[in-house]
Order: C-alpha cells, then sequence, then structure tokens
C-alpha cells in the first residue's frame, strides 16, 4: 500500500513541476529602464513557442529589475541557446498603455533545460 501511496504522490508531484506556463529557447531579451514610461523596470523577452497562460498575453512577458537572478538566468539561457520553463503571475500584470488593460505578466520561475 505505501508502494501504490508513494508513486501516487511522485506522480502528481511530477505533473505539478512541468505545468509551467511557456517552454521554448529565448528568441529576444529587451532591458528597460526606470524612466521608460510603458513598463519601467522590467526585462521583457519572448520564446519560441510563446505563453499558454490564459489572461497573459502568449507573446510577450517580463521580469522586474529586484529579481535579477531570474534576469541573470533568462541571458544565461539566451546566450546558451536552452530551452527554458515560464511560470507566469496572472496577478502582476504590466504594460498598462492609455488605460488599457495590460495583459503581459511577469514571470515568478524560470527552469533551464
Amino acid at each position: 500500500m505505501n508502494q501504490y501511496l508513494t508513486v501516487a504522490v511522485l506522480s502528481l508531484f511530477s505533473l505539478v513541476a512541468h505545468a509551467g506556463h511557456g517552454t521554448g529557447k529565448v528568441m529576444w531579451v529587451g532591458m528597460a529602464g526606470e524612466e521608460f514610461t510603458s513598463h519601467p523596470n522590467i526585462a521583457q523577452f519572448a520564446i519560441e513557442g510563446g505563453f499558454t497562460r490564459e489572461g497573459c498575453s502568449s507573446v510577450y512577458a517580463g521580469i522586474r529589475k529586484k529579481d535579477d537572478h531570474l534576469i541573470s538566468a533568462l541571458i544565461a539561457a539566451k546566450m546558451g541557446g536552452s530551452v527554458v520553463e515560464v511560470y507566469l503571475n496572472i496577478n502582476d500584470q504590466y504594460y498598462d498603455i492609455e488605460g488599457n488593460n495590460p495583459d503581459r505578466c511577469v514571470v515568478t520561475a524560470i527552469t533551464i533545460k
């Protein structure tokens, strides 16, 4: 019985561990400073295949300046041509131009594959 429970728990963890909101190579990275009006202090990027989180842009995602370790990982993945798995926060969005609803979500985690 314990073996079945162990297998069930590991299977569930495996499903959660691979439930990202986009997987692919980093196509480009753009950086914006604090004086940039539309999305200050954001490293914005796109990946091959786009993002899949409902309510978030399928093209663009961003990393806040304070999460510099994620920015470093993103740049390393871009330079190395590695595939990344991205996790997005639907409750943290940016790029609100002229009062339009923003849909570009902020990254909470990146896994380099």
